[in-house]
């Protein structure tokens, strides 16, 4: 169970690496991009729903939950409607994502940060060669 986070981060990447040809698919289809979010993040509404209503998840949520929710979803709203701008323009759907990938130096900056999160020379070595990789996917 220690490295269960693996199996669901490989599972997360193949499944929004088909979101994302399926969203270049929709947009060349001549749907805007706001109208796959609306129909995108109504049907995963309609998902979550229906998990926490089978899970039984308890509702245990005050104001700081209620407004880092909702600052997250704004984001989620801005990114992800940016990200769909550039699926509809880029020649390759892979360009867009490895550009969009280059959050994971932030975020790596970021947990150090704030959450304390430890980062070995390997590893540190490991950030700075995707980073190079993305960039060079992205000229």
């Amino acid at each position: 169970m220690k490295m269960m986070w693996i199996i669901y981060a490989l599972i997360g990447m193949v499944c929004l690496g088909v979101m994302t040809l399926i969203f270049k698919k929709l947009l060349e289809m001549g749907l805007k991009p706001e109208l796959v979010l609306v129909f995108i993040f109504g049907f995963g509404m309609l998902f979550y729903l229906l998990q926490v209503v089978v899970t039984k998840t308890m509702l245990n949520i005050n104001w700081n939950i209620i407004f880092l929710l909702a600052l997250a979803a704004f984001l989620s709203y801005v990114g992800n409607l940016f990200t769909l701008k550039s699926l509809a323009l880029t020649p390759n759907p892979g360009y867009t994502q490895a550009i969009v990938s280059l959050n994971i130096a932030f975020i790596t900056l970021a947990s150090i940060l704030l959450f304390g999160s430890k980062i070995t020379l390997i590893k540190g070595a490991g950030v700075v060669c995707a980073i190079i990789g993305l960039i060079l996917l992205a000229l």
